[in-house]
Parts: C-alpha cells; sequence; structure tokens
C-alpha cells in the first residue's frame, strides 16, 4: 500500500466540486494520503491589526468560489453505485485559527440582528500537542479538530458549491467525524474525485455562528 503526501499550492486548491475537474493524484483502495490545508476562506495567517488578510493565492471564479480544498483524489476502482469508505488516522491542526459572529447578512446573524455591525473576531493560539487553544481575550478551549468539508461532485455537469451537504459528501460540519472514524459515502462518478477542506479546530453542534473555530491542518 502506498502512502501519498499533498500539499496546497495553486494546482492542488479548488474551491467547488465538479466531475470536470482533473485529479491531482491516482490512489489504490487501501493507499493512504496525508494532507496539509489552509483554512476555508483561502488565508494564510490571522487578521492583522488593520483587520487584513493575506490570501494563499490568486481565486479563479467559479471554480473558487467557496471553501479552500485539497484535490481531486482518483480512486482506482471507485464506481459509480459504490461506497466509498473514508478512514481518518490523524488531525492535528496549524498554530493559529479564528472564529466570529456577527456582520454579514446569513440567516443566524438576521434572527439575531448582528447582520448589519461589525464582525466580532477571535484570534487563536492553537497548540496542537496539548489539543489548546487560547484566545487573543484570553479565552480557553480544548481542541477537537475535524474536517468540515469531506466529499465527492455529484454526476452532474457544472460547478457545484462547496456549502451545502450532498449525498455524496461535501460541507457536512460534523464534528464526530474524529481519528478513528470512518466515513462511508456514496459514489456518484467513476473514480470518486474526492476532496477535503474546511478545517475546523473544534466546534459545538452545528456552526452556530456560522463559522466554528476554523484553521489550517498541518496533517490529515
Amino acid at each position: 500500500m502506498a502512502e501519498f503526501f499533498i500539499h496546497p499550492d495553486r494546482s492542488t486548491l479548488h474551491g467547488s466540486f465538479s466531475k470536470e475537474f482533473t485529479p491531482i493524484v491516482s490512489i489504490n483502495s487501501g493507499d493512504t494520503v496525508r494532507f496539509e490545508t489552509i483554512d476555508a476562506g483561502w488565508n494564510t495567517g490571522p487578521f492583522q491589526l488593520d483587520g487584513v488578510r493575506e490570501k494563499f493565492c490568486e481565486r479563479d471564479q467559479p471554480q473558487d468560489s467557496g471553501h479552500a480544498l485539497i484535490g481531486p483524489i482518483y480512486i482506482n476502482g471507485a464506481k459509480e453505485g459504490k461506497t466509498l469508505a473514508i478512514r481518518i488516522n490523524d488531525i492535528k491542526t496549524g498554530n493559529w485559527g479564528w472564529s466570529s459572529g456577527g456582520g454579514f447578512p446569513n440567516t443566524i446573524n438576521k434572527r439575531l440582528g448582528l447582520h448589519e455591525g461589525p464582525e466580532y473576531v477571535l484570534m487563536w493560539e492553537l497548540d496542537a500537542s496539548n489539543n489548546l487553544g487560547i484566545s487573543n481575550k484570553g479565552h480557553k478551549i480544548r481542541l477537537k479538530p475535524f474536517m468540515g468539508i469531506m466529499g465527492m461532485p455529484p454526476n452532474e455537469e457544472g460547478i457545484h458549491s462547496t456549502y451545502p451537504p450532498r449525498f455524496c459528501g461535501g460541507n457536512i460540519d460534523c464534528k464526530e467525524l474524529v481519528p478513528g472514524s470512518i466515513l462511508y459515502l456514496p459514489i456518484a462518478v467513476e473514480g470518486g474525485l474526492f476532496s477535503v477542506g474546511d478545517g475546523h479546530a473544534v466546534q459545538g453542534d452545528g456552526e452556530v455562528s456560522s463559522p466554528a473555530l476554523e484553521c489550517p491542518m498541518q496533517l490529515v
């Protein structure tokens, strides 16, 4: 069985699902793929004092309109109608993250009356070795990292958003998908074309403020 290491760069990143995307690597059943991921917003680091964030790369539209994903991975022998089993061996956060609430017009912010005001942002230092996060305001929290998005494209033409979950995966945001878990997904297209992204250092039962504690991952 082979082991592959995939790092984020312009050739491995995309922000949507499509059966028309060219796979970045082909693997066999039982192979291991180790990923390094950037945060969902395509950022290279935390907010600066002036609120500016440096982007990892230029984004091409519409294929990069959503979360930053690594992939797609072609699995030899994966056929439409079969099931892909994704075993999660390990997850380690990067050394920074962020969380926020308010400031943009999603359903939750509108319901709370926070959509027209400022966005309240916390920046976090993350200690993957001790699973500890400390915010710029002094909050401390135990980390339980997982990937928000794991999935494959549907067997339909065109570009498909990263935001909804689908029968073949996507923005699942399931905090139980930690190391030792196995995720089973129906395969919609030949080769599967699996992608992963949207790292979360910790999350409650859903992204109630819209983001979780968003972060890059040094290892998935």
